[in-house]
């Protein structure tokens, strides 16, 4: 007979009752019985009072510390996943395990202690978490008894799974003798973002005499276990510390000290889960569905938002507010100190080179001048305001602007949020810079504009001359001003100043970062590649993320480095199975084979493919022929464009060209020949409606017979791979 509460609580622990019939096999949290009749929580109205004194006492003790937290009711059904506060912590953790049930079918036995030698597993403490969670790997590897549940979980989005066993387990602090005793749901991961997180905390003055939960919190780390909120409170004890306005908050705890509050932005950190998920779009197969072309609803609230919003001021220049999706005055925090700190640093490294400094100084002053800034009333500060931190990149090659300065909207504030993510994202309206370039490449006589990247051109001389000039005079009624012009033919540009002229137009960015990409050269009407790269010396450090790095920063949006490039994917793919970290040196072996594919690229620039891909004089029997090969390593396809001219003169060119890596998951070389097919229809399909002209024939080309058969069978036959590539022989094709 149990009389106190206590004592009943006690009791259907050592029994392994759902705590809401008091019945065996099952747990409570997928109980369908009765609720408690006073509060409708998920447990007995006998243990009713244990568990809202328990929940209150919990609460009260720490509540009274400033806490702005708010609790949840840890009964819900089903369980909740919330991101309110969060501290990485490892625990050195003893297994005191009892077997209850081998399954949900299994007979009740007396609980049966098991010791488990101590070992410390990477825990994340997190409130607003119901449950608590451990890995199916870390459950298997310390050999805890298991039991069969049933416990739905939804998480952010409304996302949900659910957790087929659970568990019960002792943990005790590294850092004093604390432990609790916990039942903790087995899932095959708790997350992907913190596992392998990083943070540079080396400007952080962290205090001597602190004794972290766990010392290599900043490191790579997976996380094993997720303690929720029903322990949280249990592990606060006084004691805090602010190292700065924008760093996270030391807390003392039961386990030691831990880390509490966001990261800033200028803090090095490296979502290596997210690396991860790029490189295995490498060699994963993709799906084959079409694409929605359907706004979302933010892009129609912001597309909307433009149209009511926008205005002429009495300068002639458009104006627009801000697309707010939230309200910032609750949305956005505190943002001077992140601005400030930034600028200070960025005076230190003016006063180190005064040419930078002048180039700065000049840049902003002419930014004031045209309007663009202006002094800051320091009453107006009362209202909503966010500081933009910014920094000065240098561009020598430039021949307009040799500084530009960046402004970083997406700086977060106090609250975690940026101006940035406050703000609606519209939707894309105007096309991919392939279909620009592709289109560009159709024109005998073009020219180019830098204000918008403004890439055009005719058939004839004298309508790319009267073009330009009505391009040139529209943007300009409206204070858009067209600079460095570029030709291939120098009669486009006469009216056109000298200054106001370029040499070079490159197609891609590198204000930030050095890269190896496609350029115009007028003089010559061809595309180049320039190589903007600093070679690799034999004694720098190569490893994974070395060579990601390099891959990333190749740009060729008409593929046509795809079998250059397809060299180094197959190398990254390779080491993806020796599966070592993203910062573990290569072999020399391997180290060196890189460096002489790396090194290699600065042979590039001497490679020149004509722009014109098009007929000097009126073109006719205008053809595309896609051809496609494939080994057991990769797979590719490319598409020429094939015409003829009144001469009789037959052009080709190379159009557009991809290849992509076979996936790990060994395949059947059918589907691999299946693969390339559908790349090069996928090729095909994009050039089409890029061209006004109708193509005599489309061509396709596959010393494959299979592919040959599959296609023409019946739909009716395929199975569900060869559902998923039906278009492919839509009726413009011929095979």
């Amino acid at each position: 007979m149990c009389n106190s509460d206590l004592d009943k609580d006690k009791a259907v622990r050592r029994l392994q009752l759902c705590r809401n019939c008091l019945k065996v096999r099952h747990h409570a949290q997928s109980c369908q019985s009765r609720r408690c009749q006073r509060c409708d929580g998920r447990h007995n109205t006998r243990l009713h009072h244990f568990q809202s004194t328990k929940q209150f006492d919990t609460t009260k003790s720490h509540f009274n510390k400033e806490q702005n937290y708010k609790g949840e009711d840890s009964s819900s059904q089903p369980q909740q996943l919330m991101n309110k506060a969060e501290n990485s912590i490892k625990l050195s953790t003893n297994i005191n395990n009892q077997q209850n049930h081998k399954d949900s079918t299994s007979q009740h036995d007396q609980p049966q202690q098991q010791i488990i030698k101590p070992t410390e597993i990477p825990t994340k403490v997190r409130f607003g978490s119901q449950l608590n969670f451990i890995t199916t790997a870390i459950a298997n590897e310390l050999g805890l008894k298991k039991r069969r549940v049933n416990i739905p979980i939804i998480g952010i989005g409304g996302q949900g799974c659910k957790s087929d066993f659970v568990t019960e387990l002792t943990f005790e602090s590294r850092t004093s003798r604390f432990q609790a005793t916990i039942e903790a749901s087995i899932m095959p991961r708790i997350t992907d973002y913190d596992s392998n997180a990083q943070i540079d905390i080396s400007l952080w003055k962290l205090p001597p005499n602190i004794i972290l939960a766990d010392p290599a919190c900043f490191k790579n780390q997976r996380i094993d276990m997720l303690l929720g909120a029903g322990i949280f409170f249990e592990l606060f004890i006084p004691g805090e510390f602010k190292i700065s306005n924008d760093l996270p908050l030391l807390r003392n705890t039961k386990l030691g000290w831990v880390l509490a509050g966001s990261v800033p932005t200028d803090t090095k950190i490296s979502a290596n889960c997210h690396i991860a998920a790029v490189v295995r779009k490498f060699w994963e197969i993709k799906n084959h569905d079409t694409p929605s072309i359907a706004m979302t609803r933010e892009e129609y609230n912001c597309e909307e938002h433009f149209r009511k919003n926008i205005r002429l001021n009495d300068s002639n220049q458009f104006v627009v507010r801000l697309p707010f999706k939230e309200d910032p005055s609750v949305f956005l925090g505190d943002s001077f100190e992140v601005a400030k700190r930034r600028f200070l640093a960025l005076e230190r490294k003016l006063e180190k080179n005064q040419e930078l400094k002048q180039l700065y100084a000049s840049f902003m002053q002419e930014y004031e001048d045209l309007g663009h800034m202006s002094p800051i009333d320091e009453s107006k500060l009362c209202n909503t305001h966010f500081f933009i931190p910014h920094h000065c990149v240098m561009k020598p090659e430039s021949t307009s602007t040799k500084l530009r300065v960046v402004f970083d909207a997406s700086a977060k504030s106090s609250s975690g949020n940026s101006l940035n993510d406050s703000l609606m994202v519209g939707p894309t309206v105007q096309p991919d810079l392939f279909s620009i370039i592709t289109k560009f490449r159709m024109h005998r006589y073009v020219f180019t504009g830098d204000i918008n990247d403004c890439l055009t051109g005719a058939e004839t001389l004298e309508d790319a001359k009267s073009l330009l000039t009505d391009v040139a005079k529209i943007l300009k009624q409206r204070n858009f001003e067209l600079r460095k012009f570029c030709s291939n033919h120098p009669d486009i540009l006469q009216s056109v100043p000298e200054e106001q002229k370029g040499q070079l137009v490159a197609f891609h960015q590198s204000e930030v970062i050095k890269t190896l990409g496609l350029i115009w050269d007028p003089a010559l009407d061809a595309f180049r590649f320039k190589f903007d790269l600093d070679e690799i010396n034999e004694n720098e450090k190569v490893c994974k993320r070395t060579v990601l790095s390099n891959l990333a920063i190749l740009f060729d949006p008409l593929g046509l480095l795809a079998p250059v490039i397809v060299l180094g994917k197959l190398f990254l793919q390779e080491l993806w199975k020796t599966k070592s970290s993203w910062d573990y040196q290569l072999p020399e072996d391997q180290a060196n084979k890189w460096l002489r594919y790396f090194n290699s690229f600065s042979m590039l620039k001497d490679l020149s493919i004509p722009r014109y891909a098009s007929c000097p004089s009126k073109m006719k029997n205008v053809e595309l022929h896609a051809f496609s090969d494939s080994s057991q390593k990769a797979y590719g396809s490319c598409v020429y464009i094939r015409s003829v001219d009144d001469n009789e003169i037959i052009n080709s060119h190379l159009l557009y060209s991809k290849s992509r890596i076979c996936p790990l998951k060994v395949t059947t070389i059918a589907r691999l020949e299946l693969q390339r097919a559908v790349l090069m229809v996928e090729l095909v399909a994009r050039l089409l409606p890029l061209f006004s002209n109708e193509f005599r024939r489309v061509c396709f080309y596959t010393d494959s017979t299979t592919v040959l058969a599959w296609i023409k069978s019946p739909s009716c036959t395929w199975d569900t791979y060869m559902s998923q590539i039906e278009w492919l022989t839509f009726k413009r094709i011929r095979i």
